[in-house]
């Protein structure tokens, strides 16, 4: 299926579904050019992460030339608390691949908010465009920490949680109660203006009703997946029949 320059790619098998985002991002690994990535969290990337961490134990593929920045931190979290974004990607990719550690750029959740999306917006700016961007989303439409509502023109920014996205996080958290209520996020135009490619993965029924606003062909602040109807080269990769 496709609307506008986004192809929706539809997958029975998951293991299908995460090959296919690898070879995506393989090509672009392939190069040995210096390339950005911008990568997501969640429990959605974590098959897709394993395939990179094989391919790099085969030898087939090398992270020495890839620069990365990841889209969004908990506001608060020390990047060793195992909760935090950081140490997700740290304890799933970045421990078991050859990327450079000055080349891993992240949002820092206790440094000063203001200063932090002054330093991040400038190291984007410095490291060029995204080769590729890998996004998930929640089932009420949020893309990054981008919860309903945001606007188009948003940069990184703080973002006050929505009980959807609570609801959805809280799962990964010993006691649901320490889940922090605010986050600090890449904003739409952060990720838009910035992306050659974007790849969304989105798994499970939860997603449909998120799919569906985007396959309605309207951008609607109400679902921020919809923002996305103005980027010109997004591949949506789902196991949910539309």
């Amino acid at each position: 299926m496709k609307i506008r320059n986004i192809n929706i790619s539809y997958f029975k098998n998951l293991n299908d579904a995460n090959e296919y985002a690898f070879e995506l991002f393989r090509r672009e690994l392939d190069t040995l050019k210096e390339k950005n990535f911008c990568l997501a969290t969640g429990s959605t990337p974590v098959d897709l992460y394993k395939l990179f961490v094989k391919s790099f134990n085969e030898k087939q593929t090398t992270w020495k030339n890839i620069t990365s920045f990841n889209l969004d931190e908990y506001i608060g979290l020390e990047p060793n608390n195992k909760f935090s974004f950081r140490y997700f990607m740290d304890s799933n990719l970045f421990n078991y691949i050859d990327i450079q550690k000055e080349n891993i750029n992240f949002l820092s959740g206790t440094s000063n908010p203001e200063q932090e999306i002054v330093r991040y917006e400038k190291e984007m700016d410095k490291a060029g465009p995204f080769d590729i961007t890998l996004l998930g989303v929640g089932k009420n439409g949020h893309i990054a920490f981008n919860e309903p509502g945001t606007p188009r023109e948003s940069k990184t920014h703080i973002i006050d949680l929505t009980d959807s996205t609570i609801k959805a996080n809280e799962i990964y958290f010993d006691n649901p109660n320490d889940m922090p209520r605010q986050g600090i996020t890449m904003g739409i135009d952060s990720i838009i203006s910035r992306s050659k490619k974007i790849i969304l993965i989105a798994f499970g029924e939860s997603k449909r009703e998120a799919l569906e606003a985007l396959i309605s062909n309207k951008v609607n602040m109400n679902y921020p997946i919809t923002y996305l109807l103005e980027h010109n080269d997004v591949e949506v990769i789902t196991d949910i029949k539309l």
